[in-house]
C-alpha cells in the first residue's frame, strides 16, 4: 500500500524500515515503510505502507484476491464484494 505521508502522520503509524523501489523510469530509490493493521472484510492484516508525498493512496492488488471489483464508469460507482 502507498499512502500520502500526511495520512501516515495522522494515523500515527510506526516507521518500519527503508526498502529499495524501482520507479517507472527504471531508476532505483529508497522509500520509507511503516507498519499498519488493516481491517479488510472482517479480517485483520498486517501490512507495510510506503509513504509518498502525493495526494492519492494506492492499494495494490493483493487485497483484491478472491474479491469482485466492479467499476461502472458511466454511473461513477465502484463496488467491491
Amino acid at each position: 500500500m502507498v499512502l500520502p505521508r500526511l495520512y501516515i502522520e495522522q494515523l500515527g503509524l510506526k516507521q518500519g524500515s527503508t526498502v529499495a523501489a524501482i520507479l517507472a523510469d527504471g531508476s532505483s530509490i529508497d522509500v520509507e515503510t511503516f507498519t499498519c493493521y488493516l481491517d479488510w472484510f472482517g479480517e485483520t492484516y498486517r501490512r507495510q505502507v510506503v509513504a509518498n508525498d502525493g495526494r492519492f493512496p494506492l492499494m495494490g492488488t493483493m487485497l483484491l484476491t478472491d474479491r469482485k471489483l466492479t467499476i461502472d464508469y458511466k454511473a461513477k460507482t465502484v463496488t467491491l464484494d
